[in-house]
């Protein structure tokens, strides 16, 4: 469901024209109810004053309906102030105000009988409503004490006209102030409103473009409000911060991505290598094999040499043979061995290129991890800035809503940036860990190809003396030739040699096994650190992925 919405001038006018014109209107209003009051109260106390000094000019006179015409002109006197007066007797009444004809009215009409209850009015009576001659007073009668009895009334009263057209008079004074300070307050509120607005639309695009992942440089705006100018400065930096660090990000991902490639690259390199190894070893096994059957069959034939002394030249020229053959798959075997000598020493350089660029893979990550902290530092500060705005909008108060919730939109954004600054620094943990299980398992191979190189370095070596002991069996054999007497005793010791060439290729052959299965081991390992690039490459991917959303940086 859609939120009703308003619009910030609209809102800003309203809550300060409106005040106003309440504030006005009641002003207004109890201004004229007070000086209403106070007017008739006025008006009162005047007539209480007028009426009381003409029933004490009467006082213990002698009064008649022929002797009461000698006050007229003591109740003409206010007539210049519009104040009228009478002496009310009980057979006659004398007032200030005339008729039509010019003649003295002799008729005041009260809203109750006042002669009759003269005794009962010490203070006087007061009445709103007197009509007299066909117009209505404020009238006010005071006791005339003649001789201690009340003979009569004096009367004094002002027309209501006079008195409500004052009122009027002010009344309209009144709302001629209101409307001019409503003006004035109006078109101050619409200028104040108009820049305020201003300020919060540029604060509201920056904002905007952020949300929308775009970091370019957005327009320059100022304030005449100190905190509007803060904002509108931090907002700016916030959008520069986040620009250069995304775009640090986003260099070090594809720095990443780039060694991993390599790194997978030397990888494969490596796993091919191992596969040459591993078919020369089998090459090595099956030579070996072809010793020992070589060796096995010499047994046999220097066993027959002791029962068949005289089939010795046949035997000899036979075993001379066979030992030229020994002599020439050792010398393949032993340049085997060199050849697997040398792709070993490949492989560690391979392994060492591997372990150089993980390293560098995790220097990168530490990159990222001080990017991250940066974005982070920046998260914080917007929360901040997002808590002195609301703060700032609380002292503002009604005026400052709009202002709240700018600052609340500030404040999500800043939640967002702290959220996906957190996935980041997560992410970079998840490929440190990999990186350095990668550099443990590079470690381990290199450990194993040192530890295969002492052995074929082992295997090297006695080869080296298999085959002086071949050469010098060829040369003892060219004796057997030569000297024929002395074959007993060239037998015994060609039959030692022969026992220790089978000890030997045992040996070799144990030795080529054990190679063979390091060999499997390191392809295995080198595997897992190829599929742990492949995992590292996709997460730098990833990581690539997530800050691609943001746009425009330098």
């Amino acid at each position: 469901m859609k939120k009703m919405s308003f619009n910030l001038f609209a809102m800003l006018i309203s809550t300060s024209i409106i005040p106003l014109i309440l504030s006005v209107i009641i002003i207004s209003i109890t201004s004229v109810s007070l000086t209403k009051n106070n007017l008739e109260e006025a008006a009162k106390e005047k007539l209480y004053v007028v009426a009381n000094n003409l029933a004490n000019h009467c006082k213990e006179n002698e009064l008649t309906a022929i002797t009461v015409t000698d006050y007229y002109d003591y109740i003409d006197s206010l007539k210049s102030q519009n104040i009228e007066m009478a002496i009310i007797l009980d057979s006659s009444c004398t007032a200030s105000v005339k008729n039509e004809n010019d003649y003295r009215v002799r008729e005041i009409l009260f809203e109750k009988d006042v002669l009759a209850e003269r005794t009962n009015m010490p203070e006087g009576y007061f009445e709103e409503n007197v009509e007299i001659n066909g117009d209505y007073y404020y009238g006010y009668c005071m006791p005339i004490e003649v001789s201690g009895d009340i003979i009569g009334l004096a009367f004094a009263g002002q027309l209501v006209s006079e008195v409500t057209g004052a009122i009027t008079g002010i009344i309209m004074n009144f709302v001629i102030v209101a409307v001019i300070l409503i003006i004035v307050f109006a078109l101050t509120a619409m200028l104040f409103s108009k820049k305020m607005t201003k300020s919060f639309d540029a604060i509201g695009k920056n904002i905007t473009a952020l949300a929308k992942g775009d970091l370019s440089e957005q327009e320059k705006k100022s304030s005449f409000i100190k905190e509007m100018n803060v904002l509108l400065e931090d907002t700016a930096m916030m959008q520069d911060n986040m620009s250069d660090t995304i775009g640090k990000v986003k260099s070090v991902s594809k720095t990443l991505v780039e060694n991993i490639a390599e790194a997978t690259e030397l990888s494969e390199s490596t796993t091919r290598r191992a596969n040459q190894i591993t078919s020369a070893v089998d090459e090595l096994s099956t030579a070996m094999l072809g010793m020992t059957e070589n060796v096995q069959s010499i047994s046999e034939q220097m066993e027959e040499i002791g029962h068949c002394v005289n089939d010795i030249s046949e035997n000899v020229e036979l075993l001379h043979k066979n030992s030229e053959d020994i002599l020439t798959t050792n010398n393949e075997a032993k340049a085997d061995m060199d050849e697997i000598l040398e792709n070993t020493k490949a492989t560690v350089d391979a392994v060492n290129s591997i372990t150089a660029q993980i390293k560098q893979t995790n220097d990168s990550i530490a990159e990222i991890d001080e990017a991250v902290e940066l974005i982070l530092e920046i998260s914080d500060q917007t929360n901040l800035l997002s808590l002195n705005a609301s703060i700032e909008a609380a002292r503002a108060g009604e005026a400052g809503r709009g202002f709240s919730v700018v600052a609340e939109e500030i404040r999500k954004l800043s939640e967002q940036s702290a959220q996906g600054a957190e996935m980041i620094k997560n992410l970079a943990g998840t490929i440190t860990d990999k990186s350095r299980k990668s550099v443990e398992l590079a470690e381990g191979v290199r450990s194993i190809i040192m530890l295969e190189q002492e052995s074929v370095s082992i295997t090297q070596k006695k080869y080296d003396d298999l085959s002086n002991e071949i050469n010098q069996s060829v040369e003892e054999i060219r004796a057997i030739a030569e000297k024929t007497e002395n074959l007993t005793d060239y037998k015994e010791r060609v039959i030692e040699n022969v026992y220790s060439l089978s000890a030997i290729s045992e040996e070799n052959t144990a030795s080529n096994e054990e190679v063979n299965a390091n060999i499997f081991e390191i392809i295995a390992e080198v595997k897992s650190v190829n599929d742990n690039c492949e995992r590292m490459n996709e997460m730098a991917k990833e990581l690539e992925t997530s800050v691609a959303y943001f746009s425009g940086e330098e």
